[in-house]
């Protein structure tokens, strides 16, 4: 992903696709895990990956982050660093539960997306595959493990 700037700018340029037509899927560690976030344009976040492309294509074009969320929010109590958890595989709770349903409903909505519909994209991947409840989502939603507002 670091160095996918190139290939993106060559794909765009040989089938002609302009950038606000161009669709990147990346994963986000400042977004709890199993939530998606869709945006045309903005910076890079100090993601390698989406620098590279910015500096091959400019910055207009769609954005899908994917939240993969920070160590400690996953692994409670982990204190592994930020550089190796983004280089790791996903944990076997995440691959038997989120992580599959959230790739299907992205994959099933996709032609949402084609159609510049990114709002109904968002809520029908959320409405399809719930984001796992963790101790952050909680305090972010204002709710309680039960549920219950606090």
């Amino acid at each position: 992903m670091n160095k996918s700037g190139l290939p993106v700018a060559e794909a765009a340029r040989f089938y002609k696709i302009p950038p606000e037509n161009i669709f990147v899927f990346y994963d986000e560690i400042d977004l709890a895990a199993g939530k998606i976030r869709v945006k045309c344009g903005g910076g890079h976040g100090g993601h390698n990956g989406i620098r590279d492309i910015d500096r091959h294509i400019g910055t207009d074009y769609w954005r899908v982050r994917i939240g993969v969320g920070r160590p400690e929010q996953v692994i409670p109590g982990s204190r592994i660093d930020i550089r190796k958890w983004v280089l790791m595989d996903f944990t076997a709770s995440e691959r038997d539960g989120w992580l599959p349903d959230l790739l299907r409903a992205m994959a099933d909505e996709a032609p949402l997306l084609a159609a510049h519909d990114e709002g109904s994209f968002m809520s029908r991947v959320a409405h399809l595959a719930p984001a796992p409840k963790t101790e952050t989502s909680e305090a972010e939603t204002g709710t309680g493990p039960d549920g219950k507002e606090t």
